[in-house]
C-alpha cells in the first residue's frame, strides 16, 4: 500500500502536449527525438526531457522545457508515421490539440497549418472555429480574422463565449462585448454569457453593472457558482 501522504504519480504528458514541445526543437534535440521512433513518444515520456537535459546541460525541467518552447525551428518530425499510427478518427482531434498548445506559444502560422490539416480530415470538429479564429488573430491577418469571425459566428456560435474571454483577456474589452451581443442576437444567451458580461464590465471599472450581470446569472441558474464567487469577490472589497 501506498504511505499516506506520498505524492501522487504524475501524470504522464499527453501526446498532443508531446507533439508541441517537439515541434518546437531544433538541432541535435530534434533529430535526436526523430530518431528514437514513434513508440518513443507515447512509450517513453522522459526521452525529451533526457535529451534536451543532455545537450543543453539544464538542471531542471522547467529550464528544460522553457528553452525546449523558446526554440524556433518548426519542423514537425515524422508527423505522417505519427498520425498514420492513430485511428482516423483522433487524427484531426490530435492536430487541433497541438494547434491549441502552439498558439499562446507565438507559434501561430504553425498551428494553423495543422489546423488545415485538421479541417481536412474533420471539418465540423469541436473548438476547431475558435482556434481558426484565434491563429488568424495572432499573425495579425485582420481580413482572415474577420472572416474566420463570421463563420464562427454561423457554424458554431456558442463559441463567441470562448471569442470574449480571448478578447477581455487581451484587453479588447469593447470587442469582448460585441462578441457577447453576437451571442445573444444568436439566442445563445446563458448563464455564462451574462457571468461574462459581467467579467468584462468589472474590468472596465463598470462594477455596479458588472454585479447587475451576476445577479441576473444567478437568477437563471442559482447553481453558478462563477457569479456567486463573484459576488462574494466583490461584497469582500467593498467592506474593506
Amino acid at each position: 500500500a501506498a504511505a499516506v501522504g506520498a505524492a501522487a504519480p504524475a501524470a504522464a504528458p499527453s501526446l498532443a502536449a508531446q507533439l508541441a514541445r517537439m515541434i518546437l526543437l531544433e538541432g541535435d534535440e530534434a533529430r535526436a527525438f526523430a530518431a528514437a521512433g514513434t513508440r518513443r513518444i507515447r512509450d517513453d515520456v522522459p526521452f525529451l526531457e533526457f535529451t534536451a537535459a543532455r545537450n543543453m546541460q539544464a538542471n531542471s525541467v522547467d529550464t528544460i522545457l522553457e528553452r525546449v518552447l523558446a526554440a524556433r525551428r518548426t519542423a514537425l518530425y515524422r508527423q505522417e508515421e505519427l498520425l498514420a499510427a492513430l485511428p482516423a478518427e483522433e487524427q484531426a482531434p490530435l492536430l487541433r490539440d497541438v494547434a491549441e498548445l502552439l498558439v499562446p506559444r507565438g507559434q501561430a502560422a504553425l498551428a494553423e497549418a495543422l489546423l488545415v490539416e485538421a479541417r481536412r480530415r474533420d471539418p465540423q470538429l469541436e473548438r476547431l472555429p475558435f482556434w481558426w479564429w484565434l491563429a488568424a488573430r495572432e499573425r495579425g491577418a485582420a481580413t482572415d480574422s474577420a472572416a474566420r469571425l463570421a463563420e464562427l459566428e454561423q457554424r458554431a456560435p456558442t463559441l463567441l463565449l470562448q471569442v470574449s474571454r480571448a478578447l477581455a483577456e487581451a484587453g479588447e474589452h469593447d470587442a469582448a462585448l460585441a462578441a457577447l451581443d453576437r451571442l445573444e442576437r444568436r439566442g445563445g444567451g446563458s448563464a455564462g454569457s451574462l457571468f461574462q458580461r459581467g467579467a468584462v464590465l468589472e474590468r472596465m471599472g463598470r462594477r455596479s453593472d458588472a454585479a447587475a450581470h451576476y445577479e441576473r446569472a444567478l437568477k437563471l441558474d442559482p447553481r453558478f457558482q462563477p457569479a456567486r464567487e463573484a459576488q462574494r469577490r466583490m461584497a469582500e472589497d467593498k467592506g474593506r
